[in-house]
């Protein structure tokens, strides 16, 4: 019997790169950006000031269900991203949907990650002690910047 899911409560993105394409990722790490804080004296008075600098984004992981009949392209792709073999950055958009009979977008903000380079691929985990027995595709992401 397959569980019934409240789309209202239930949080689902799709997670698509105009790279990667017909390809959905199943998991995603989430989005953390940091901004630094720099204190210092100004020299006039004892309060110490601070400035809030640039704001750093932490890379993601997607992960998706390997899939070794259809999942050698995306392998290839990464992998020469990965040895410097293409100069060109990946695009990764993150659209929140909710799931019921099919997948439909809920809302108009959408995320999409600029600038994103793979700093590390991991395949084939397997655990033959695993109920799911699913073996997953990770990928981690550099983000440069993130646009809504």
């Amino acid at each position: 019997m397959a569980r019934q899911l409240d789309p209202i409560s239930l949080s689902a993105f799709k997670v698509t790169s105009p790279q990667l394409p017909d390809i959905y990722f199943t998991k995603c790490s989430g989005i953390e950006g940091t901004r630094s804080v720099l204190t210092y004296s100004d020299g006039f008075s004892q309060n110490k000031q601070k400035r809030v600098g640039a704001l750093e984004y932490s890379n993601v992981t997607l992960s998706k269900p390997f899939d070794p009949a259809t999942d050698a392209s995306i392998l290839n792709l990464l992998e020469g991203y990965c040895e410097g073999q293409d100069s060109k950055l990946l695009t990764v958009t993150i659209t929140p949907v909710k799931i019921c009979n099919n997948v439909e977008r809920r809302g108009n903000v959408s995320f999409t990650l600029l600038g994103c380079r793979p700093v590390r691929i991991k395949v084939a985990e397997t655990d033959s002690d695993s109920q799911d027995g699913v073996s997953m595709l990770e990928v981690e992401l550099t983000v440069t910047s993130v646009k809504r």
